[in-house]
């Protein structure tokens, strides 16, 4: 008698964890979706921090917009690398990652010379700790290129939050 036993492992992945913000739209063309939240900066003003996770639940992609005035408005935003002490520029980079999500790979700055570069805060709840808005821009990569799969160029488009502040 021969007794045959196959077992099979499914490996239990990483699942989003929404419940301090998301954020979705379009990146290069493509749907594409991730984790944020909102932290607070100085002179009333909030970060939006977006990390997309791989499968095992590292970090692979990172968004960040700083300075952002807590009011509904549109703000136009600069390159990051840019920065002079005690301005309030509205900052923004993108960034991708390897290893187990703590080195930087690829380094994106934003393309100042496109005129739909911004952010726009559509909803603020009275308490003031969830924001609404929406995002269009795209960034250029910062030489070195480390990762040869990463584009040149990344643009998100048709892009809308969800965010709660955290602190």
């Amino acid at each position: 008698m021969i007794c045959m036993v196959i077992l099979a492992c499914k490996k239990e992945g990483y699942n989003p964890d929404y419940s301090n913000g998301r954020f979705y739209g379009l990146k290069n063309g493509k749907s594409w979706e991730a984790e944020a939240f909102a932290s607070s900066a100085m002179d009333n003003r909030i970060s939006i921090i977006v990390s997309r996770k791989n499968s095992q639940g590292f970090e692979r992609e990172g968004l960040s917009i700083g300075l952002i005035p807590l009011k509904m408005d549109e703000y136009r935003l600069h390159d990051h690398t840019r920065v002079i002490f005690g301005d309030s520029l509205i900052r923004a980079f993108y960034a991708t990652t390897q290893d187990d999500g703590d080195v930087l790979e690829d380094a994106y700055r934003i393309i100042e010379s496109e005129p739909t570069q911004a952010v726009r805060i559509t909803k603020i709840s009275n308490d003031k700790k969830w924001l609404e808005g929406e995002l269009v821009c795209s960034f250029i990569l910062i030489p070195p290129k480390i990762n040869i799969l990463n584009p040149d160029t990344v643009r998100f488009e048709n892009c809308r939050f969800k965010i709660k502040r955290v602190n």
